[in-house]
């Protein structure tokens, strides 16, 4: 056991490629811990003696706690599997992830188009909106080159207003239901596609004027060589540099450029939470309307709170997290690594949220 696992060590150590990444520290771990348990069960040895077709331990006061330790032990493994288990679950390609997103995303237009009722009016073509979009976003995931990485930043800041413009629609429905009739009007729907459009926009033009990230940079060089280190993949161009302290100096540049990336998001954040309190509070005091149509408006809200707290989790935290932490100097390596991860799973739970809590499509499919 002793030398198959030191042979294992050695094979890992010298034959390992490069793509196989932080995998081959979760293999080694488990070769150096196979080897500590060969030695402690050799070490470990209760005196057994046979009585009839059974076997007996007779152990001493002496050694039960050390056998105690080797039961322990020997559970380790367990664990040890369910992490090699849950990296492989975590690095398959994200095309499986967007087949899923692009899957659940048309099984929600189906059912918006086929199960939507009439009282929804215009807000069911505020629903296929969200759902073309999240297919958008996840095709764009998968063929996004590292060139286009202000593009696809951009794009997946849109659904921040999406999701203030769906929270304006039912506070509308609820606090000014004669407001309701301006999502029909073509001026008025052009300018809520203007404010998409700008918020891309903003988003864009700091990601391309204020980062760094040329080509031949010191920064880029070192990331570079860290990525090429962790994931066995050269990346030459597309980085997207926040440099907040240059020799322990902070970059005033960086820091304006960061202060306007938080800004963003809180306002659109806190915009969200406004209306969203600000409709429930209505719901609730309402009393010209009926309890059937109380009983749908609160649904409805439930839905769009829950369509907020899926971006929140999926790509507001981790978008904040890798662009705060550093500045900080918190390392952000989980949620630096996870944020990739989370943002391509955005689109699907989006689609499968909606679908369960909209009692209509979850009956209809």
């Amino acid at each position: 056991g002793v030398c198959t696992n030191i042979l294992l060590i050695y094979v890992i150590c010298r034959f390992t490629r490069k793509e196989m990444g932080q995998y081959k520290q979760l293999l080694l771990v488990f070769a150096s811990y196979g080897t500590l348990l060969i030695i402690l069960h050799a070490y470990v040895d209760p005196v057994r003696s046979p009585t009839s077709s059974n076997w007996k331990c007779y152990i001493t006061q002496q050694v039960q706690i050390l056998t105690a330790v080797y039961c322990a032990c020997l559970t380790v493994p367990f664990v040890l599997m369910n992490i090699d288990f849950l990296y492989r679950y975590w690095t398959p390609k994200t095309s499986q992830y967007s087949v899923l997103g692009i899957l659940a995303n048309a099984l929600l237009l189906y059912a918006i188009n086929r199960f939507t009722r009439k009282e929804f009016g215009k807000y069911k073509h505020l629903l296929f909106i969200f759902a073309a979009f999240d297919i958008f976003l996840t095709i764009l995931h998968s063929v996004s080159e590292p060139s286009l990485t202000g593009f696809y930043c951009s794009c997946f800041s849109v659904p921040f207003v999406l999701i203030n413009i769906d929270f304006l629609y039912r506070f509308w429905a609820v606090r000014h239901p004669h407001r309701i009739a301006l999502f029909s009007n073509s001026g008025f729907a052009l300018l809520l596609a203007f404010a998409c459009f700008a918020e891309a926009l903003i988003w864009f033009l700091l990601c391309i004027i204020g980062c760094t990230g040329k080509i031949n940079d010191e920064t880029v060089e070192l990331l570079r060589s860290e990525y090429e280190r962790k994931y066995g993949k050269i990346i030459g161009d597309g980085w997207l540099v926040m440099d907040h302290w240059v020799d322990i100096r902070l970059n005033l540049h960086i820091s304006i450029l960061l202060l306007t990336f938080d800004l963003i998001m809180i306002v659109s954040f806190t915009t969200a939470l406004s209306l969203g309190t600000l409709t429930y509070r209505y719901i609730n005091k309402a009393r010209l309307i009926s309890e059937q149509s109380r009983r749908l408006q609160m649904k409805l809200l439930i839905a769009v709170t829950a369509q907020t707290v899926v971006p929140l989790i999926f790509v507001y935290i981790p978008y904040f997290c890798s662009l705060n932490f550093p500045f900080f100097f918190i390392p952000a390596r989980l949620m630096g690594e996870a944020c990739m991860l989370l943002t391509v799973c955005f689109p699907a739970w989006d689609a499968l949220i909606v679908i369960a809590l909209m009692p209509d499509y979850r009956r209809g499919i």
